[in-house]
């Protein structure tokens, strides 16, 4: 339970302290902080709507391999992006 519960914080967590530098990531962006706001809020139903599509779409049995492929598609990007010839993308931008 103490996992259960130690999780629950963790996703709590990185799910809300994106309000606290809303600021900051629409001075980096270039957008007001309402347009910022929307990036959470677009994130958030992504994440409902994958979430419902998981859990309709494959069913209970085949979440884990659904999750694996997921994850070998992100390291995959992941190997590409850094192999690949340009750093614009990597490369933070500095004023």
């Amino acid at each position: 339970m103490l996992v259960l519960a130690l999780s629950a914080f963790a996703i709590g967590t990185t799910e809300f302290v994106i309000m606290g530098l809303l600021p900051e990531v629409a001075l980096d962006l270039g957008v007001s902080i309402p347009g910022a706001g929307w990036l959470v809020t677009v994130y958030a139903l992504g994440a409902w709507l994958g979430g419902l599509v998981l859990q309709r779409g494959f069913g209970l049995d085949a979440i884990p391999l659904v999750g694996a492929a997921l994850a070998l598609l992100g390291v995959g990007a992941a190997v590409l992006t850094s192999r690949s010839r340009g750093t614009a993308a990597l490369t933070p931008v500095m004023d």
